[in-house]
């Protein structure tokens, strides 16, 4: 109950970070783009057209790591585009700012499941493990922006439960979330997260 109760918690108090601190601005390109990419998405498009009018500057005026197409006059981003996806869902219902404060509340949930199935005989583990989370000055800033990191954070601890799950369901899911995790903007942060993991597989 207390842990769902610190997620929920933290849910609201990191959106209202979001809103009244940071007031909804993406500070860098690396915010800007997930929302960029969202925001084609919503539109049915893989692309953004630009202006025709824009042509002649389209150089000057493409962002960084935005990648422009002279030939269909189009930007697209360069980052893989799972997250945004999921910015998209958020952003389908007006929901957007919701993003990673949801995805900083489900990995505190996700996190105690991990701490159960590596400490099963200490009831406290799970309370001491998301309290150490939840009191990291990276975790709750990053959370009321649009970094990509909660996201990778949320992935690699779900993909780590089923992995110590060490049961079919788990050999079945964990490929999966490998897979998106891979997609959400750059594939090493998850896979330099599993490595150590399939190399004991493999010396097993």
């Amino acid at each position: 109950r207390w842990i769902w109760m610190i997620a929920l918690a933290l849910c609201m108090l990191t959106w209202l970070g979001d809103v009244f601190i940071l007031h909804e601005f993406p500070l860098s390109n690396d915010e800007f783009l997930p929302r960029f990419q969202a925001h084609i998405f919503i539109s049915g498009r893989i692309k953004a057209d630009l202006n025709p009018l824009w042509k002649d500057f389209a150089k000057a005026l493409t962002p960084i790591f935005v990648i422009f197409d002279p030939a269909q006059n189009t930007w697209t981003s360069s980052y893989l585009p799972a997250y945004a996806a999921l910015r998209t869902i958020f952003l389908a219902f007006g929901l957007e700012s919701f993003t990673n404060p949801v995805l900083a509340a489900i990995s505190i949930l996700i996190l105690a499941g991990v701490s159960e199935k590596i400490w099963p005989h200490d009831r406290s583990a799970s309370l001491v493990a998301v309290v150490l989370l939840v009191s990291s000055a990276q975790f709750l800033i990053t959370s009321m922006t649009s970094y990509t990191m909660p996201a990778h954070l949320c992935f690699n601890l779900a993909w780590l439960y089923f992995y110590l799950r060490n049961d079919r369901l788990g050999i079945l899911v964990a490929p999966w979330i490998g897979f998106f995790a891979l997609g959400l903007h750059n594939p090493f942060v998850h896979a330099l997260f599993v490595v150590p993991f399939l190399l004991t597989i493999l010396w097993q």
